[in-house]
């Protein structure tokens, strides 16, 4: 039985913003996901929130909403074996 040290791969992350809703599409490589969250970090009192906790083909897309004006959020992919990869993103509402 082989042991999982290698962190899921972010092939890309899209951001299509349309008013006050943000739809984010990721595109992972990761067999053995456990999940996806996102932290916006502009918050007052930042928190980890999920986007995703399955894959469907490598695809990971969710809607959000957020209020106007600048979020940076980092997305983090984690694996079942507890590897992670980290990605800031900024989007301007």
């Amino acid at each position: 039985m082989e042991v999982d040290i290698t962190p899921p791969i972010i092939n890309s992350i899209l951001s299509d913003v349309q008013g006050r809703r943000v739809n984010i599409i990721l595109d992972v490589t990761e067999e053995n996901l456990d999940e996806i969250v996102y932290i916006d970090n502009s918050e007052s009192r930042p928190r980890e929130r999920i986007l995703c906790t399955r894959l469907r083909e490598d695809i990971c897309e969710k809607r959000l909403s957020f209020r106007e004006g600048v979020h940076y959020l980092t997305i983090i992919i984690r694996d079942e074996a507890g590897n992670s990869v980290a990605q800031d993103l900024r989007i301007v509402v």
